[in-house]
């Protein structure tokens, strides 16, 4: 199975789950950062992505975080990691994660837009109006630009 193509089971793994049910990833936007790891680092992602398929959420986010020790500026890491930590229901690690995401040196914005949903999320709406500003005109944003404008009014 290919890296992208785990990565994509990963995605639609946790596609019903409460919390992050509402967060869909677009792994095309998370690809620069990840194209950095090891075929080691890889693998750890790759275990990931099968407890996530078997619902061991908590294990899968344990893998995550032990892989952002190493790698601590990645920001699609901390993406996959917080994005997790929603799955395992646990807000607070996905919101330390998602800032952790935005601080990275690597990414584009969609690290605001995860940011911005995770803030949202855990009722944080001043920093999601200020990450929606950094993100509502990136080209490849536009849907979820609107969507968060939506759940925003709500």
């Amino acid at each position: 199975m290919s890296f992208l193509r785990v990565i994509a089971v990963l995605v639609l793994a946790g596609a019903g789950v409460a919390a992050g049910a509402d967060l869909p990833l677009r792994i095309d936007l998370l690809g620069e950062p990840l194209k950095v790891l090891t075929a080691a680092d890889r693998a750890v992602v790759e275990d990931a992505v099968k407890l996530v398929e078997q619902g061991r959420h908590g294990q899968a986010l344990d893998r995550l975080m032990a892989l952002t020790k190493s790698h601590p500026d990645n920001s699609s890491l901390r993406i996959l990691a917080g994005w997790a930590a929603l799955q395992a229901g646990n807000l607070s690690m996905a919101l330390d994660s998602a800032l952790k995401a935005h601080e990275a040196p690597n990414g584009n914005e969609y690290k605001c837009w995860f940011l911005a949903k995770v803030a949202l999320l855990t009722g944080d709406r001043a920093t999601c109006e200020r990450e929606f500003k950094h993100f509502h005109k990136a080209p490849g944003l536009k849907a979820e630009a609107r969507e968060l404008k939506k759940a925003m009014a709500k």
